[in-house]
């Protein structure tokens, strides 16, 4: 404690030790002699220190069950954010698995369709009429294909995916698939137009 601290509380209890005396003007023998008020004054130091003591040690007692209390939300919140961690992880590891395999699929799809060009123009117009036969779609004049689908083929030229182009022009796949393959068939490439 500091000094300051000290010199107020021994007035404090000055004013309470006169206050609790005797209102009669004659002090008593007792009451007068410096040893009798020396120990009034020990007694009460003495209660003020165990006071003290006693709130000092409940002031620790909360601040131990206050860390205990943070230590445990810590490590509960350490479990939380592991556990979601794996999650992630996870979720990671599947995603880039089955990114994997749709990328595989479509070099696959990508090499099959390109050896299936190489097949020769003959064996294309075979399979593009079984395809229109198939989807029920009627035969369209080669004149008409290149005027018709002008935009269709122009978009092919360029490089763009057959899914960009069906959803950009309101077609399905495979009706795209069948134009482009109609065009390549009768000798006309994307290039040329």
């Amino acid at each position: 404690m500091d000094l300051w601290m000290i010199i107020v509380l021994m007035g404090g209890i000055l004013i309470v030790y006169a206050a609790t005396l005797p209102a009669s003007s004659k002090p008593t023998a007792a009451a007068s002699s410096p040893e009798s008020w020396l120990d009034a004054v020990s007694v009460t130091l003495q209660q003020m220190m165990e006071e003290f003591t006693q709130e000092q040690q409940q002031l620790q007692q909360t601040f131990e069950r206050t860390k205990q209390d943070m230590t445990q939300r810590v490590a509960g919140i350490e479990q939380e954010v592991t556990a979601k961690l794996y999650g992630i992880e996870h979720r990671w590891h599947t995603f880039s698995t089955h990114w994997e395999r749709q990328r595989a699929t479509s070099q696959e799809m990508e090499y099959t369709a390109s050896q299936k060009r190489l097949t020769g123009s003959e064996n294309l117009s075979t399979r593009t009429g079984e395809l229109a036969v198939e989807s029920g779609a009627t035969t369209v004049d080669p004149i008409h294909v290149r005027t018709k689908f002008k935009a269709l083929l122009e978009m092919h030229g360029q490089g763009k995916s057959v899914e960009y182009i069906a959803k950009k022009l309101g077609k399905n796949k495979g009706e795209v698939l069948l134009i482009i393959r109609l065009a390549q068939a009768e000798g006309t490439t994307d290039a040329a137009l």
